[in-house]
């Protein structure tokens, strides 16, 4: 077998494979031998089944697994003799090449490699990164989103519908040609302007606000939904009349000793305190984030290679559909998706480009570092996994292991270990940051994936959870 190598490009290789007939034929005689003293036929014993009924009866089949195994041999010894290190399978269309006993076969493929290149300084890497402090305006977003959290529906008896609130009504309907149709006991939705499963229309905003208990709201629609009941009323324009019935408000808690009971303190002072220690928890931890992002900008700054371009668009092609199927999950339209899909495709090339960067990065630290991943250190995942859904640690495996995702976690353990030493081993800076905000600000400025990436929303849930 005679096997030549031309470069295509930093990471990708043709090959070019050559096999003469005497390997050929060598390799089919071999296996028709090896079926022949395997099989029994009528009216012959095992071991004497002439060649040219073999061939008929087998012939197909064994041609088949010739070729394949002389396919098979040769990308092995092209990886072998070209210390080619492939990082996706080589791409041949086998159906094209086709075996016969007396003829030699050439064929080609091509190969995507792992980038080479020399890894260059990753320790004692300087970085800036911002202080970080809780703002008394900090606080009081915390102690807006604990009472939130603990938001209960109060009836609004006297006073007027307000954006937001849950509002039940009486609706009548009428259309041409039908009687009308009356509903008790509907829900409203004020902030789309939907009543009983019907759209009012997105432009006719705060329909109801200002409205009391026993006022109406009518409105005029082109035409009722084709899920509307009864069905001789879809399709057509009517004229929905909302009689208001009862109005509900979502209110938060007093800061009061029932309150601070409820939440375990013994005053708004140690309240106060347990926010802004949440608060100071969750920027440290965005922190990080945002020195482990930092030492990768420095990373990608200092190793300059060319990356494999099938494999970088498979990458791309993956982060888009989970980031679609998350959207799609979300409750968002296809139609929206595909758009902002379309909109976001340069971001999510970007992306996938950086990622593949720092991953083959750290594959040569984890490789000079001599970082693997025990068993042991499996098991402890299993473990807080299992403490985390209140469930066991045998129950974990068995769904990794059912669903081909103990690799996965595997590469995310050894990647946790490689972010702790270069941590562990670059030379900080602080920033005099006097504000509280920019810490936060620059952590979301990062090419973290979204799903990394905290709002400011959030932040003041995440404080009420370390009050509670």
């Amino acid at each position: 077998m005679d096997i030549t190598l031309e470069n295509k490009g930093s990471c990708l290789r043709n090959i070019k494979v050559v096999i003469p007939s005497e390997e050929i034929d060598e390799a089919l005689d071999a296996k028709y031998a090896e079926t022949r003293k395997a099989i029994s036929l009528p009216g012959f014993r095992k071991g004497k089944v002439p060649q040219k009924l073999i061939e008929k009866k087998f012939g197909d089949a064994i041609i088949q697994e010739v070729k394949e195994g002389l396919v098979q041999d040769a990308f092995t010894k092209a990886i072998e003799d070209h210390k080619l290190d492939p990082v996706d399978d080589p791409e041949l269309d086998a159906k094209s090449i086709e075996i016969e006993k007396g003829a030699a076969i050439e064929f080609e493929f091509s190969m995507e490699t792992r980038p080479e290149f020399e890894l260059g300084e990753y320790k004692g890497i300087e970085i800036e990164i911002p202080s970080i402090s809780v703002t008394e305006e900090e606080i009081e977003k915390g102690l807006d989103g604990l009472r939130n959290r603990f938001s209960s529906l109060q009836d609004v008896e006297d006073g007027s519908a307000e954006k937001g609130d849950y509002l039940t009504a009486a609706v009548t309907y009428s259309a041409e040609g039908t009687d009308d149709v009356v509903r008790e006991e509907c829900q409203v939705n004020t902030m789309l302007n939907i009543v009983d499963g019907v759209e009012l229309g997105a432009d006719k905003s705060d329909l109801f606000n200002g409205k009391k208990v026993g006022e109406e709201v009518s409105v005029e629609v082109d035409a009722l939904p084709e899920h509307f009941n009864p069905e001789e009323l879809r399709g057509k324009a009517a004229t929905v009349v909302s009689k208001i019935t009862a109005i509900k408000r979502v209110t938060p808690p007093e800061l009061d000793e029932k309150f601070f009971t409820m939440v375990g303190v013994k005053d708004l002072d140690e309240l106060k305190g347990k926010v802004e220690e949440g608060t100071l928890v969750q920027k440290e931890q965005m922190r990080q984030e945002l020195i482990d992002e930092r030492i990768i900008d420095k990373l990608i700054e200092t190793h300059d290679f060319e990356l494999p371009q099938k494999l970088l668009n498979k990458q791309a092609m993956r982060q888009e559909m989970g980031r679609k199927m998350e959207m799609l999950r979300m409750g968002m339209d296809r139609e929206t998706v595909d758009k902002q899909m379309e909109e976001m495709k340069e971001q999510n090339q970007k992306s996938a480009e950086r990622f593949m960067q720092y991953s083959f990065i750290y594959d040569k630290i984890a490789e000079k570092e001599k970082i693997f991943v025990l068993e042991n250190e499996i098991d402890e995942e299993y473990r807080k996994i299992a403490a985390a859904r209140n469930s066991t640690p045998q129950e974990v495996q068995a769904e990794f292991e059912e669903n081909d995702m103990i690799s996965s976690l595997r590469a995310r353990i050894r990647e946790d270990k490689i972010r702790d030493l270069l941590r562990q081993k670059a030379k900080t800076v602080e920033e005099d940051i006097t504000d509280g905000t920019s810490g936060d600000e620059d952590a979301s400025s990062t090419d973290a994936s979204p799903e990394d990436q905290k709002s400011d929303a959030e932040s003041g849930e995440a404080s009420s959870t370390a009050a509670e």
